[in-house]
């Protein structure tokens, strides 16, 4: 598995009062960006490839990963949900074997593996 794609295109109205001025994965976790600790922990397990699908607050989410290798950014343009922002980034596919992980659920590396391995065995 080389590619993955992080959706974090969504308002978070379920972060309130945090996410009116926050994208949700650009929350802090032990002073480092959530989606910065997913990014890593994709990175660690050798998924060089990552699409990251933003919409609100876009800016925020780019700011958090800059310098970061390996990224490609889509911006969900169209619909709400987890299908029109796999839609987005559709183009960007390179293999049928793609991870897709949420920009505001903390993903460690060990459980990253965890699908890795377990995704190799089919």
């Amino acid at each position: 598995m080389k590619t993955a794609i992080i959706l974090t295109a969504g308002e978070g109205t379920k972060c309130w009062p945090y996410s009116p001025t926050r994208n949700k994965s650009t929350l802090p976790i032990a002073n480092k960006p959530i989606i910065q600790w997913t990014v890593d922990s994709l990175k660690n397990n050798g998924i060089g490839n990552i699409v990251i699908v933003t919409g609100y607050r876009k800016e925020q989410v780019a700011y958090a990963l800059a310098g970061v290798q390996g990224i490609t950014f889509v911006e969900q343009k169209a619909g709400k949900g987890t299908v029109p922002a796999l839609l987005s980034a559709w183009d960007l596919l390179e293999e049928d074997n793609t991870l897709v992980v949420y920009g505001d659920v903390l993903v460690s590396a060990e459980n990253i593996k965890a699908l890795i391995d377990n995704a190799n065995k089919n």
